[in-house]
């Protein structure tokens, strides 16, 4: 069965659902957004997506290929930017059970994600101004949350293999943060408070 709503015309939507899948976007009462895009892509059974997009040149590029892949997002304000991806194109029963949670408030934030393989989950905020998260996750298990406060800053992260997870919050202004995790079962927890803090993080096997 595949359900997709949408209220308001003023959102450009390209949907192709194959398989089961449940697409909703927002509702009529809370969507007041001009030129927002959406664009959508569901291969495989019991994926879903809840977007509400809230504002002006809003963008989200939503593709998911497998199987209970989930994705939740909130863009409020104008020019924010989701690119997204849970695909294994391949073979669609390998990667199951990736979530990815969005929640963007301000002007212009990027956020760019990468899940392959399977079981991993991102919960991403961003409440501010022109801040930008750059996260890859290849292999099983893998977990990410990220949030920032304030404008201008910049978070990417890579964890390669299985079992990782990073919690990485910065508050403030211009602060950067690059971490790379690669191997088995690594743990980061990191924490910017400030402004022009600069850190770069490697845990390799």
């Amino acid at each position: 069965m595949t359900t997709i709503s949408r209220h308001r015309t003023a959102h450009s939507l390209f949907a192709l659902l194959l398989g089961t899948s449940v697409f909703t976007l927002g509702s009529s009462e809370k969507l007041l957004a001009q030129e927002n895009l959406a664009t959508i892509e569901q291969v495989g059974d019991t994926n879903s997506v809840a977007l509400d997009q809230i504002g002006e040149a809003n963008i989200a590029d939503v593709t998911q290929a497998g199987n209970a892949l989930t994705l939740t997002a909130l863009q409020q304000g104008q020019g924010n930017s989701l690119i997204a991806s849970q695909d294994d194109g391949d073979e669609p029963s390998d990667l199951t059970s990736g979530s990815i949670d969005v929640t963007q408030e301000g002007d212009g934030n990027e956020i760019d994600v990468t899940q392959t393989d399977g079981v991993s989950m991102a919960l991403l905020s961003q409440v501010g101004d022109e801040n930008q998260v750059d996260l890859l996750q290849t292999g099983l298990d893998n977990s990410a949350n990220v949030a920032q406060e304030g404008s201008l800053n910049l978070v990417a992260v890579s964890q390669e293999g299985s079992a990782h997870s990073i919690s990485a919050t910065q508050t403030g202004d211009s602060n950067t943060m690059a971490a790379t995790q690669d191997g088995t079962a690594h743990l980061a927890s990191v924490v910017q408070t400030g402004s022009g803090n600069s850190l770069t993080l490697s845990q390799v096997d």
